[in-house]
């Protein structure tokens, strides 16, 4: 029998497992695909991300070469009109682009390193709670049926959660939906960032993020009821932005798309979700913890496995695992993150009006500290609540 057991390998799973680990606690981390694997994902980690990598030992692998760090920015609005910034005068790196299939094989080897077991193809489909001190996964592995049982589970499935919705801790659909892919020989600074609010799909917006050598991560997300309801197919509305788009059009020009555009649904809802249960702590994007303005969701998946992680110590060490003992961990989540949320959300709304970031970009063109502020929030550096002070929209108006 396990202290713990993790469900997903994703970032929220594997810093979860570290932690316990690392406290002596007999931890399973159970991820259903073979490692390593493709995840679809912008690749985009922000300085809190590379803080919580420091944390797990990985502040020098994360600091490689190999993964770019963005240095410009590019915003462009559905006009057309655009606006640019570098970051030189900013005085750490405030974000890196790795691979999402690296990134995740990297903190499942910390994880392991410190004592956690891994065990993949491991399709947990069920969790059945026994008694007070005993919950119960069941599931497959590599077809065969398999079992296994804990105090504790830390349910880190990301946007499928399946196991979430049957022990009724979330009941909410995903509500944003993006594609991307990877494409070879793209020209242009191997440093530059770009965004691009596009005039078919609002609100969503076209990423490009530069991975080096010529190679970029590009891709779209918007809202899922909007592609449902429009019937829209994001991979052919990813190439008509890329051809409609000069800034796109002109980078992309002599690439080649490296394998087929993947999509995947995206989980914002945190206002709404319940983060815990008797037994049982849910982290990362099964949380809903993706930022609801960018899709950011690296860096809140890993402080929340390391925080599920602390509160399931302290369960373990009190020897109690209901619901009323785990709150606190809840609490700690809400208090982070919720207000952020907030704030995303009603910029999200303001956002989906094509005429409303014309008139931003516009007064960004001519305003570099503002066009810098708004990156800075875009990436996940400062809070969205900074770009809803008095004083910006000010800025915005005038």
């Amino acid at each position: 029998m396990w202290d713990v057991i993790v469900v997903g390998a994703g970032p929220a799973g594997s810093a979860a497992a570290y932690v316990l680990a690392g406290a002596g606690v007999k931890v399973l981390l159970a991820d259903r695909q073979e490692f390593p694997r493709e995840k679809v994902c912008g690749d985009g980690v922000s300085s809190d991300g590379l803080a919580l990598l420091a944390q797990m030992g990985l502040r020098d692998w994360a600091a490689h070469e190999e993964f770019v760090a963005p240095r410009s920015l590019l915003l462009s609005a559905p006009n057309g009109m655009s606006a640019s910034v570098n970051y030189d005068s900013v005085p750490f790196c405030y974000g890196r682009v790795i691979p999402r299939d690296v990134l995740d094989a990297a903190l499942v080897r910390r994880a392991v390193t410190v004592g956690a077991h891994f065990v993949e193809k491991f399709h947990v489909r069920h969790c059945v709670r026994l008694n007070t001190q005993t919950v119960r996964v069941e599931g497959v592995i590599a077809g065969q049926p398999a079992t296994d049982e804990a105090h504790l589970v830390i349910i880190a499935e990301g946007a499928r959660a399946a196991l979430s919705r049957e022990m009724g801790l979330t009941h909410s659909a995903p509500d944003l939906v993006a594609v991307r892919g990877y494409f070879d020989g793209a020209s242009g600074p191997d440093d530059l960032l770009e965004i691009h609010y596009t005039r078919s799909v609002t609100p969503g917006y076209v990423w490009v993020f530069p991975l080096g050598k010529g190679r970029v991560n590009v891709g779209l997300g918007t809202f899922a009821r909007q592609v449902k309801r429009g019937h829209l197919n994001l991979t052919a509305e990813l190439k008509q932005a890329i051809a409609e788009t000069p800034q796109l059009r002109r980078r992309l020009e002599h690439s080649v798309l490296e394998s087929p555009v993947r999509g995947c649904p995206l989980r914002t809802n945190l206002l709404k979700s319940r983060l815990c249960g008797d037994n049982v702590l849910v982290a990362g994007e099964a949380a809903h913890l993706v930022n609801p303005l960018t899709g950011e969701g690296i860096a809140p998946a890993l402080e929340s496995g390391m925080l599920a992680a602390r509160q399931a110590i302290s369960a373990l060490r009190e020897g109690d695992f209901s619901r009323e003992t785990l709150a606190p961990y809840a609490t700690q989540i809400k208090a982070r993150y919720a207000a952020d949320h907030r704030a995303a959300l009603l910029l999200r709304q303001v956002a989906k009006y094509p005429c409303v970031m014309n008139h931003v970009i516009r007064r960004a063109k001519t305003d570099e500290d503002l066009t810098r502020t708004i990156g800075l929030a875009i990436i996940g550096v400062t809070s969205p609540r900074v770009l809803l002070k008095p004083s910006m929209w000010v800025r915005y108006l005038f």
